[in-house]
């Protein structure tokens, strides 16, 4: 049994790795490269980045059209600078929660890599999701019942864990009813999905619908099959040229840049 003095030291070195991986709250295509490199790390078994990766660059488009848009709505409205001050607000406080989540998927699949499952419960980590990563690193087979209750254990846990604290936050600082439609009911269209479906959410803030919503993600990401879903990030059209064509160098490349030398073998 390593000592929980030796758990807790690697559990906050890799924090630290992930957190400048993670860059700033606006570095949304920096973040898609780290999901990217996680879920081809994990051998496709977690696919819960992938999808984490489709969401960080859609984002990127979205968060531009809702202040465009915001631009127009807000013409002749009182306040209107301090309107879209805090409209800019709320946004950055969405992408920092892409930020932390990006945090945590690094840090919870690293840390079981290295310590089982034992060891991320012993650092506050579900036992449910750490026995489910840890079976990512180690079981022999990991067939689609497996896939499927690991990416519903870890979102069930960022979205308690994360998302539903710092949303609440940021919806009550915006104080601005007329973009609620805009903010709390997006539709999302990930790359991937077929034909003209879309996502559309009748109130993001409320969890129980997130988590129906990124069920509907995973299902049909899983109908469509994961190669075709990985090589969709390439259809947002913002991911650098290297990336889908070598994602480990450009991974590597990623972590020279930030002089990281990862506690864990990456890639």
């Amino acid at each position: 049994m390593t000592p929980p003095a030796q758990i807790a030291q690697d559990h906050a070195r890799i924090r630290a790795e992930a957190t400048r991986l993670a860059g700033r709250p606006q570095d949304l295509v920096q973040r898609a490269q780290v999901y990217l490199h996680l879920y081809r790390h994990a051998r496709g078994r977690h696919v819960f980045p992938l999808l984490a990766a489709h969401g960080a660059l859609w984002g990127s488009g979205h968060f531009r059209r809702g202040q465009r848009l915001a631009q127009v709505l807000s013409l002749g409205a009182p306040n209107r600078a301090a309107k879209l001050a805090r409209l800019a607000n709320f946004a950055h406080a969405f992408k920092d929660i892409n930020r932390r989540v990006c945090v945590e998927t690094y840090t919870t699949y690293h840390l079981t890599a290295l310590h089982g499952a034992d060891g991320a419960i012993a650092v506050g980590i579900a036992p449910n999701l750490a026995h489910a990563l840890a079976d990512c690193h180690s079981a022999e087979t990991f067939g689609p019942e497996r896939t499927r209750d690991l990416f519903t254990a870890f979102f069930e846990w960022e979205q308690d864990n994360v998302v539903q604290g710092a949303l609440d936050d940021a919806r009550a600082k915006l104080d601005w009813p007329m973009m609620d439609p805009i903010t709390m009911r997006p539709p999302i269209r990930f790359a991937y999905f077929p034909g003209a479906h879309v996502l559309w959410f009748r109130q993001f803030h409320d969890k129980s619908e997130r988590i129906r919503k990124g069920q509907r993600a995973y299902a049909l990401a899983d109908r469509q099959g994961w190669d075709r879903v990985e090589a969709a990030l390439d259809h947002y059209g913002i991911l650098p040229d290297q990336v889908m064509k070598r994602p480990e160098a450009t991974f590597r490349a990623l972590l020279d840049g930030l002089s990281l030398n990862p506690l864990t073998v990456c890639p």
